[in-house]
């Protein structure tokens, strides 16, 4: 009987504190043997207490995982470290289960390390959630990046923000180039537009809607400016009364307002050379039976709108 049990089976308080634990919890001699388990491991492991107090750990283990990670772990520890590292096991009991392992020197009354307890906890739902997480966060940047939409996220209690790579590249910028605070934006709004955007912000943050949209000018590095259009949503504190954060993406549509606007000046051309040259135009939709006609229509036909009918084939 080494050291360790026999000091243990003398501080049955360590027993009882041991059995009580709701992590599973082992300890463990300099070689390598069990020398006391309480009841959550024997249940992971699905094995009783006479089979494994005594037996070493790699006679318990797979030999490569024992020699490949269990051994380096219980080694630093033995050699006065606490070592903390998180791996998949396949538990009889529960399946493939992911478990975060510690590693802690047990001492005795010299100060001597006689051995190591590990104790270990079961992760598995946070691993998988911490690990969709990254895949859904992956997915969005991809494609943020093909759609290049600027992310941002605004902590409304620190004023601190995010902006994502894409949301400074709109902007020419790199990365480094623009910091995390909120007046990143404000200051870079057109001086025209800057009431009416920032005024609406905090008009849905005090009272928010639906389907927020906001669209402003913002100052390119090289001078320019460029049209961008804003979506956001709000996310409330644990309380519900208040918001927390607001995210939302930058896309830029200065393209689509320089084709609306050459739109309408291409339309006024029209307009007015046609009240230059007199020329009149009527329309019909047959489906809608929608009609419509120009002013030149009844000012050349000297008639009325109301005597004014667009025959319809039946």
């Amino acid at each position: 009987m080494t050291d360790l049990r026999k000091e243990f089976q003398n501080h049955r308080f360590f027993q009882d504190i041991i059995s009580t634990n709701q992590d599973s919890l082992s300890v463990i001699d300099r070689e390598y043997r069990f020398v006391l388990v309480n009841d959550v491991y024997l249940k992971l492991y699905n094995m009783k207490r006479e089979d494994i107090i005594g037996r070493r750990v790699d006679e318990l283990f797979d030999a490569d995982i024992f020699e490949t990670s269990i051994k380096k772990h219980l080694n630093d520890c033995l050699q006065g470290n606490t070592i903390s590292h998180t791996t998949w096991f396949d538990l009889a009991e529960m399946g493939r289960r992911c478990m975060h392992i510690t590693y802690s020197p047990y001492r005795d009354e010299q100060g001597d390390i006689i051995g190591a307890v590990a104790s270990g906890r079961d992760c598995t739902e946070l691993t998988l959630a911490l690990e969709e997480k990254k895949r859904t966060e992956g997915r969005l940047e991809m494609m943020a990046r093909a759609g290049n939409i600027g992310l941002w996220d605004w902590d409304l209690e620190s004023n601190e923000m995010y902006f994502s790579p894409e949301w400074k590249s709109q902007l020419g910028y790199a990365n480094h180039e623009i910091g995390n605070e909120y007046l990143e934006w404000e200051k870079r709004l057109h001086p025209e537009d800057r009431a009416e955007a920032v005024g609406k912000v905090q008009k849905y943050i005090k009272k928010p809607w639906a389907d927020y949209s906001n669209e402003f000018r913002m100052l390119h590095k090289d001078g320019s400016y460029r049209w961008i259009m804003a979506t956001a949503s709000l996310l409330f504190d644990d309380d519900q009364k208040r918001p927390g954060r607001m995210m939302g993406a930058h896309i830029d549509v200065t393209e689509r307002k320089e084709r609306e606007e050459a739109l309408k000046k291409t339309e006024e051309i029209s307009r007015i050379a046609q009240r230059a040259g007199k020329i009149g135009y009527w329309w019909y939709d047959p489906v809608t039976r929608y009609r419509e006609w120009t002013e030149e229509i009844l000012t050349r036909g000297n008639i009325f709108t109301s005597r004014l009918v667009i025959p319809v084939a039946e």
